[in-house]
């Protein structure tokens, strides 16, 4: 598991001891590592705690996923590197292990695109790291329809795609409040 609370209240902690400074920020954008993700429900409450890619709920569903759609299919739509921790597995255990919680899920977000969600409200996912899922079309650039329905993982859960150096918005109002300050949010881009 990983402690999603604490990473986000140590990127608070950055943005205080900048404004301790005197140091007003004119944007922030968070980049983590790939793969992971957090789902949502309606209320925008997180249905699970965030889990790291080296859990061993994946263990064996790379072959499960790939006995239903061929390996050449899902590299020459994604060209992503098979590894047994990618999204696209990731998705496929839980819809394994918890249905339910893939069936209450409305939002999608990696756990850079989280991060930012905390500080400005929107929901986007930023391309760069989108492609780690291998789900992502690399023609199209968009959430591959047939590798969602090949896991059985409703297209609908996921954000628009938007490329690095977009700006999303400004920090919602509690943490103005907060900082005492806004910061324009820009998505950077995974590398």
């Amino acid at each position: 598991m990983l402690d999603i609370d604490y990473l986000f209240d140590e990127i608070k902690k950055g943005i205080h001891t900048c404004r301790d400074r005197g140091i007003v920020p004119s944007t922030i954008g968070i980049d983590t590592w790939a793969v992971d993700f957090v789902l949502l429900d309606e209320q925008d409450q997180l249905l699970t705690p965030a889990v790291a890619y080296r859990d061993t709920r994946t263990d064996g569903v790379m072959d499960e996923v790939t006995q239903k759609i061929i390996k050449e299919k899902i590299y020459s739509y994604t060209g992503i590197q098979f590894q047994p921790f990618n999204t696209i597995y990731q998705l496929a255990a839980l819809k394994k292990s918890q249905p339910d919680v893939l069936e209450k899920a409305q939002s999608f977000l990696m756990i850079p695109d989280y991060f930012h969600y905390l500080l400005t409200g929107k929901k986007v996912n930023e391309y760069t790291n989108a492609t780690s899922t291998q789900l992502m079309n690399a023609f199209t650039k968009e959430w591959d329809p047939v590798l969602l329905e090949g896991i059985g993982v409703r297209a609908d859960l996921f954000e628009e795609i938007v490329s690095p150096g977009t700006r999303i918005g400004g920090l919602r109002q509690e943490l103005v409040n907060e900082f005492g300050f806004d910061i324009d949010v820009v998505v950077p881009s995974h590398t």
